[in-house]
């Protein structure tokens, strides 16, 4: 067991797309000295429900999206639980060949193994060798996700339905300390915390795996949490593999989203366009000054222009996260 994960979770993904004025530090590092047990909490106490505080923050196109911070007595036991059982969550990431954001505990921190940007590079590895990609992406996965799942992909479906009531199991003590937090609630999970990007892991991993064994052999791909892609020599492979995916995602309660789902063939881009620009946009310079300040404006008015004209144009709910990095 990993000694410090909880108060991580806690510490560092608690208020996680709030500003920087909100902080869980304090209760992070006291955690040590919290008595959360069935004795101290008593019988009413233990598995009591909360509702979620919801907030709404930007996405795209004026559009907002659900964000929630949970009770803190519900995120402290979770996170307890994902630590004290850390090492067979490790065991359940290996299963997955594909994911990019597989969970790793590394020096102190829960971070993805991958960044936002190797998805660029596994797409240019498999190009040269095939000729068609499948692009999936899952229908609002985080609020889609039904809290029952999580058992279904960490000891399979029939286990799970059998052993609905063992508390032994890993898969059951998540799901019960999830609905816990959201009022009882089994569908969907909170959008924000640490702690969900960990089961989507959970839930993802498990679709990765199932998708290669129905398939027969390993298909090249990625997943990048709900953003999926892999890639083909044939289109009746591909679309062999529409099919299994759609089957295996309706397995766990999730559906396509069919406006993103698609079957490309080559040739196509690589690299996006907008991808290409900003990284190689240059800010100009003068020893004036005025002149100085006055350039920095102009290009600064152009740098947003283009980041709002390919958002608008291309509609990728990547472009103006990475455009704000690389600025």
């Amino acid at each position: 067991m990993e000694s410090n994960i909880s108060e991580y979770i806690i510490s560092e993904g608690f208020f996680r797309d709030l500003p920087s004025e909100f902080s869980s530090y304090k209760i992070g590092n006291a955690l040590e000295q919290l008595d959360l047990s069935p004795s101290k909490l008593s019988n009413q106490g233990v598995n009591k429900w909360s509702k979620l505080l919801q907030y709404s923050i930007p996405k795209k196109n004026n559009f907002r999206r659900i964000a929630a911070v949970p009770h803190p007595l519900h995120y402290i036991k979770l996170s307890r639980v994902l630590e004290e059982n850390w090492s067979e969550l490790e065991s359940h990431f290996e299963k997955s060949k594909v994911s990019l954001t597989k969970v790793e505990y590394l020096r102190g921190k829960i971070q993805t193994k991958y960044s936002f940007n190797h998805k660029q590079e596994v797409r240019l590895e498999n190009l040269a060798f095939n000729r068609y990609i499948l692009i999936i992406d899952i229908n609002r996965y985080y609020p889609s996700i039904y809290t029952h799942s999580i058992p279904w992909a960490l000891h399979t479906k029939p286990i799970a339905k059998s052993n609905s009531r063992d508390m032994t199991l890993l898969g059951n003590k998540i799901d019960l300390e999830v609905r816990n937090m959201q009022d009882g609630q089994t569908m969907g999970i909170p959008i924000g915390p640490l702690t969900s990007a960990i089961i989507q892991e959970i839930i993802g991993s498990s679709i990765d795996r199932e998708f290669q064994q129905l398939m027969g052999k390993d298909i090249p791909g990625f997943r990048y949490t709900d953003d999926i892609e892999y890639y083909f020599n044939n289109i009746d492979e591909a679309n062999k593999a529409l099919g299994i995916m759609t089957k295996i995602l309706k397995e766990y309660n999730l559906d396509i989203n069919i406006e993103k789902t698609k079957i490309k063939q080559l040739p196509l881009e690589v690299d996006n366009v907008w991808t290409y620009y900003f990284n190689k946009f240059k800010f100009r310079s003068s020893n004036k000054r005025e002149i100085q300040i006055s350039l920095e404006k102009k290009d600064l008015k152009e740098y947003f222009n283009q980041m709002f004209k390919y958002q608008i144009e291309i509609n990728d709910k990547g472009i103006i996260k990475y455009a704000l990095k690389i600025l």
